[in-house]
């Protein structure tokens, strides 16, 4: 088989451009969550405080949430559904406890800690 036979073309490798394309949409979306994390900034939504961070984690939980459920960033591990198991767990607790705070301490907690997941936000 020659080189002109292969299905290979150089600089128009779709698998190339595509990974390329995610990694730049990575270190974009990485670098704005470390400005976000530098920056003072936030606003009052009624008694929720939410910072530039949590904006920018309740805007990407979802669609990072349905690539990982879809295996997009692999397949799920262990820790992975502990990690949802966690949010659970504090939103019960929380509730039980504390029921008056479970919208503005669980929900800033899980959107802090399962948006900022490595698996989604850093793949």
């Amino acid at each position: 088989m020659s080189l002109a036979e292969t299905s290979y073309v150089r600089g128009n490798d779709t698998a190339t451009s595509d990974s390329t394309a995610k990694t730049q949409m990575s270190t974009y979306l990485v670098a704005l969550f470390l400005t976000l994390v530098v920056l003072p900034v936030g606003l009052h939504v009624g008694p929720l405080y939410l910072t530039g961070v949590r904006i920018f984690l309740i805007t990407l939980i979802v669609p990072l949430s349905i690539n990982l459920l879809r295996g997009r960033y692999g397949s799920l591990l262990l820790t992975d559904i502990f990690f949802a198991l966690y949010f659970v767990w504090i939103i019960i607790a929380l509730w039980v406890n504390n029921p008056d705070k479970v919208v503005q301490n669980g929900g800033s907690t899980g959107v802090e800690f399962l948006g900022g997941h490595p698996k989604t936000l850093f793949h």
